[in-house]
């Protein structure tokens, strides 16, 4: 289950006009995953310096059920703007309700890459114009950001517990190539470029 926060004051978001009459409203609460959700990623680098005032982030989430849904968290409508982080983390600037919709705007399955079933996926990360998503299985996958297209698979000899892109850390061009990191079952810390 997704659940979003104001961290300044420790209480989960009240949308208005929350399903059914009354004008109190109802927490944001999206149960759409099969499994547990292991990752929750905001899909653009810190380093990026769009301005959100939009009213909408973009989101991933990973989960046991060999899913990656992207997500756009929309609060165009409201008085007190929702941000949302690279680690997922939101806030609102203010205790009141906001108006707020979260929509898959897409799924992608993240194929098994060894014997048995679907992967539970562990973590995604953005890594420059693409995103990259681990699993179990030691696979790691690499998609396109725009398209979700499935741009490259790496396989590791043990599950993957963790990825991060690291061109902020390792690059100063952000036109370059896309570089990650991924941490493995084994111990091993490896750096990637695409």
């Amino acid at each position: 289950m997704i659940r979003f926060w104001n961290a300044s004051i420790g209480t989960e978001i009240i949308t208005t006009g929350g399903g059914g009459g009354g004008g109190g409203g109802s927490p944001l609460r999206i149960k759409d995953h099969e499994g547990p959700i292991r990752s929750v990623c905001g899909l653009s680098d810190s380093s990026d310096s769009s301005d959100n005032s939009n009213g909408s982030t973009v989101f991933m989430t990973s989960s046991n059920d060999g899913t990656i849904k992207t997500r756009l968290l929309d609060y165009s409508d409201s008085s007190a703007p929702v941000t949302m982080d690279v680690d997922g983390a939101s806030s609102s600037s203010s205790g009141s309700a906001v108006p707020l919709s979260c929509d898959v705007i897409s799924t992608v399955f993240h194929p098994s890459e060894g014997s048995g079933g679907t992967p539970f996926i562990l973590d995604c990360c953005v890594a420059n114009s693409e995103y990259v998503t681990c699993g179990e299985d030691g696979s790691v996958l690499v998609w396109n950001k725009d398209s979700s297209d499935l741009t490259q698979v790496i396989q590791h000899p043990t599950s993957v517990w963790g990825v991060t892109g690291c061109n902020n850390l390792l690059s100063t061009d952000h036109n370059a190539e896309t570089l990650f990191a991924t941490a493995g079952h084994d111990g091993i810390l490896r750096v990637f470029s695409t």
